[in-house]
């Protein structure tokens, strides 16, 4: 029964395919970058508009995320590296 369904989808769908085809309606493709740019929000495309980063006064709070992030990365690259190295053996 499911063979039967999907032969008759197939065949709807070359069908339909072929008389498109046969028409010469070929759809005009439009440039992926102008498609990308018909999704973005209207504001994003607003000339001279740049998207802002809330502003803090302490920099070092700021500067503290980042190397904590920074030395988890190393921490991380480093027990893989030493993992590796072990199961290597």
């Amino acid at each position: 029964m499911i063979d039967a369904s999907a032969r008759q989808l197939s065949d709807k769908f070359f069908k339909s395919l072929q008389t498109h085809l046969a028409a010469g309606d070929a759809p005009q493709a439009q440039p992926a970058a102008e498609q990308a740019a018909s999704q973005l929000p209207s504001l994003l495309r607003e000339p001279g508009h740049t998207p802002s980063r809330a502003k803090t006064d302490d920099m070092l709070a700021l500067e503290k995320i980042r190397l904590l992030w920074f030395f988890a990365g190393v921490l991380a690259t480093s027990i893989g590296v030493w993992l590796g190295a072990g199961l290597m053996k």
